[in-house]
């Protein structure tokens, strides 16, 4: 899976060699400033699932790349 953040110019590729679903949502803080209170994106946070096994055995690969 790729994904890519036109923010910062840069590529992540994740590879896995089972099959996952993934699910994102990004974090954000609400801080005071002049105008009131600014909600500002922090991070992503990334969560991987798979059907339930007796014995997981799981390799990840992760790569940042310019783009």
């Amino acid at each position: 899976m790729d994904i890519v953040d036109d923010f910062t110019n840069k590529k992540l590729t994740i590879t896995s060699n089972i099959e996952l679903d993934m699910h994102a949502y990004i974090l954000k803080t609400i801080s005071q400033s002049e105008k009131g209170f600014d909600m500002v994106s922090q991070q992503i946070s990334f969560i991987l699932s798979t059907e339930f096994a007796q014995n997981l055995e799981l390799s990840l690969d992760i790569e940042v790349t310019d783009v």
